[in-house]
């Protein structure tokens, strides 16, 4: 497996780096492409992290609770689930 001199790719966040290389290296070992990889992840648990997350930030709103509101919404931003 040889790497070559491509332009560099742009990551929204380091998590989305490792998985890309996650299945770059992945893809040398099993000969999968790094699309299959990218399929298997778990989208719905992502997704249902994602929407829990959204509602606890909704109804912190609601109750006009500033602080947890903004601690919620730095965890949903640094969350790995949002990020992929």
């Amino acid at each position: 497996m040889t790497i070559t001199n491509q332009t560099p790719i742009e990551y929204r966040s380091l998590w989305a780096m490792r998985l890309h290389l996650t299945a770059f290296l992945l893809m040398g070992r099993t000969s999968r492409r790094a699309d299959d990889v990218w399929k298997d992840l778990p989208w719905k648990r992502f997704r249902g992290q994602v929407f829990r997350l959204q509602r606890c930030i909704f109804k912190a709103q609601k109750d006009n609770q500033k602080a947890k509101v903004k601690r919620l919404q730095r965890l949903l931003l640094q969350s790995r689930a949002a990020q992929s």
